[in-house]
């Protein structure tokens, strides 16, 4: 279900995330901490952790509109956890759009990432009004 996103000029007002769920998995806290702000302000109800497996339990319990992740998480890697919810048996965690968000910005990593279940790939630095931009559209399927 991957979909092409195209992202408005700068001069666009950053769309609200108002009743969203996200969820956000990244090994690196400032990053955490950023995105998870950033995403607050724009309405969304946001949890941010640091691990597949947590990621994975948390999904049990919130159901997550969006699911932002890091493809370089300690332990274990995005792909890792991408493939583990591709293949949930619980329809709202296998369904969940996963947009990959990483420093590997070239475009054979973005084919990869899509190939491999992500929805979007999108690189850091990130654009944060392209970010909710991203998070809004794939959030209409």
């Amino acid at each position: 279900m991957s979909s092409q996103v195209m992202f408005p000029s700068n001069s666009v007002a950053s769309p609200t995330l108002s009743g969203l769920r996200i969820l956000i998995v990244d090994g690196d806290e400032d990053t955490r901490n950023l995105f998870a702000l950033f995403l607050q302000l724009q309405g969304a109800e946001v949890i941010a952790v640091d691990s597949v497996s947590e990621a994975l339990n948390t999904l049990t319990h919130f159901s997550a509109n969006i699911l932002l992740s890091e493809l370089m998480i300690p332990y274990e890697d995005g792909y890792s956890l991408i493939s583990q919810i591709r293949n949930h048996q619980l329809e709202h965690i296998y369904q969940v759009p996963v947009i990959a968000v990483t420093v590997a910005a070239r475009q054979e990593d973005r084919q990869l990432a899509l190939a491999k279940g992500f929805n979007a790939h999108i690189s850091k630095p990130v654009d944060l009004d392209d970010l909710c931009f991203l998070i809004n559209q794939l959030s209409q399927y």
